[in-house]
């Protein structure tokens, strides 16, 4: 007759009890045995055999993985996600379900967002792997974990984006934020962005009924012709800048601020430049905006199109020196730029520079805001993508 008292696992735990006895540092012994203590719920036993089988295998990624698991189980979170950031680098990057038990960890420990981070990351890392493996995880286990990541994901991404805009919904409550709306749901997924003109590009942040013009009407920006005689004043500089970055006589595109950064030649040649830059209403945006370079093109020259990050954001061009046999095509349309002339253009369509004539022509090219948005659309937009910068920061930050 049987023992009532007698655990199902008693007898598949005995032989390895006697192995252990054998070989104390056998790791399948240890595993084993974790694994059985951890079924009948005894997870600090689970993590001491674990914590042995890690002392004799401490680059052995599995064993890290399951002793973060039990830690996990045993709710001593800080312990976990030491053991499961270790199995990380380690990996190096190789297996995103152990991320994904790490932000599992963090969640649990009511850290909501480092854990939005981690999942979101452990999620593009598998897609990019095209595979998940589960590290001590039962299949369904790890099917119901990969789900609840992507909701929360999801929703914590939106909550992200949702707390950036929310002083500028109070500031202006009665203000139409469907745009930006749609703007922000084709940036998380949650829609296609399509634009009405195939020749555009969506790029980021696709902002729906804007003007599909390849050249904008300027005249909704309306400081643009004083900028263009403040900016001829210091060709001399500019000139240094080209001669500091190109050939002599060559073709090419100089950054002066690249990603609203100012760039080194433009520090060491063109201090006045900077300056008047700094005074224009360009597209503004932390560590994203606005770009502004030289174009240099010797004659008979072709720069191949060129497109930007999104279409609610335009180039300012201005033509400098004897631009007389300089054209520029945007969606297959072709315009010429005549000397101290400017014009705006729409990158979502593609950009592509020709000087047909003898000698070298100049062009300086600044982001600006598309003339068709209105004030709260142009700050709604600077807060998403400042706030996609600082998303996308923290996520590479991530060990």
């Amino acid at each position: 007759m049987s023992d009532p008292s007698a655990h199902p696992t008693d007898a598949a735990e005995e032989p390895w009890r006697r192995v252990l006895a054998a070989q104390p540092e056998n790791l399948e012994a240890l595993r084993s045995l974790a694994r059985i203590a951890g079924t009948r719920g005894d997870f600090g036993g689970a993590v001491a055999l674990l914590s042995r089988a890690a002392k004799a295998a401490p680059q052995d990624v599995g064993v890290l993985a399951e002793l973060g698991i039990a830690y996990r189980a045993a709710e001593r979170y800080d312990a976990a996600r030491y053991v499961l950031e270790r199995a990380l680098l380690l990996d190096a990057g190789r297996n995103p379900f152990l991320r994904l038990l790490l932000a599992q960890v963090l969640e649990r420990d009511a850290r909501p967002e480092l854990a939005l981070l981690h999942y979101f990351r452990a999620l593009v890392e598998a897609r990019r792997a095209q595979r998940w493996a589960q590290p001590g995880v039962p299949t369904f286990a790890a099917e119901r974990l990969i789900a609840h990541a992507e909701h929360y994901a999801a929703t914590g991404r939106r909550a992200w984006f949702e707390r950036a805009l929310a002083p500028l919904r109070e500031q202006a409550p009665h203000a139409r934020w469907d745009r930006v709306e749609a703007a922000l749901a084709a940036h998380l997924g949650e829609r296609t962005p399509t634009p009405v003109d195939p020749r555009q590009h969506a790029g980021m942040l696709f902002m729906p009924g804007l003007s599909t013009a390849p050249f904008p009407d300027p005249t909704h920006l309306p400081w643009l012709p004083a900028a263009a005689v403040a900016l001829a004043g210091v060709r001399e500089e500019i000139a240094a800048c080209l001669e500091a970055a190109l050939p002599a006589g060559g073709s090419g595109r100089v950054p002066i601020c690249l990603r609203g950064i100012e760039q080194y030649e433009a520090r060491r040649h063109a201090r006045r430049l900077l300056a008047r830059l700094a005074e224009l209403p360009l597209a503004r945006v932390s560590n994203h905006a606005p770009d502004v370079e030289i174009v240099a093109l010797a004659g008979q020259v072709r720069l191949p199109a060129q497109y930007g990050r999104s279409n609610a954001r335009c180039w300012a061009v201005f033509a400098l020196g004897e631009n007389t046999a300089v054209e520029v095509t945007v969606g297959g349309e072709t315009r010429p730029l005549v000397a101290g002339e400017t014009r705006i253009v729409d990158p979502s369509f593609g950009v592509a520079w020709h000087n047909a004539g003898a000698s070298r022509a100049t062009l300086l090219t600044a982001e600006v805001w598309h003339p068709g948005l209105a004030e709260h659309e142009r700050q709604a937009l600077s807060v998403l993508f400042a706030a996609a910068v600082d998303f996308d920061t923290r996520l590479q930050e991530l060990p």
